[in-house]
């Protein structure tokens, strides 16, 4: 009984460390793009995101990575992303992307 007990408690700690660190995207209208979609559009900058989140919770330490980004790009004025890499390693996830104005 106790190593169900002990096994539930582990789970539900895991569970509540990914919840809890969960970055939402905020609604600015940034459209994910292709480079040869913003060629005539203007480059704001560099916007990142990073994530706690890796190894087994990868997946969720992207999304985070990626909507941190997202809305920094927002934050921006921007219209548009293009997504440069993604990386999941030992201690961090990120996310890179440049944020462009497209009128």
């Amino acid at each position: 009984m106790k190593k169900v007990v002990f096994a539930v408690s582990v789970l539900m700690s895991l569970n509540a460390c990914e919840t809890s660190t969960n970055i939402k995207p905020i609604d600015y209208g940034v459209v994910v793009a292709a480079q040869k979609d913003v060629e005539e559009c203007t480059l704001l900058g560099d916007v990142h995101g990073v994530s706690s989140l890796y190894g087994l919770f990868v997946e969720q330490g992207t999304t985070n990575a990626r909507n941190q980004a997202l809305n920094k790009a927002g934050e921006m004025g921007a219209t548009h992303i293009v997504w440069g890499q993604f990386v999941g390693g030992h201690g961090s996830t990120s996310a890179h992307g440049m944020a462009y104005l497209c009128k």
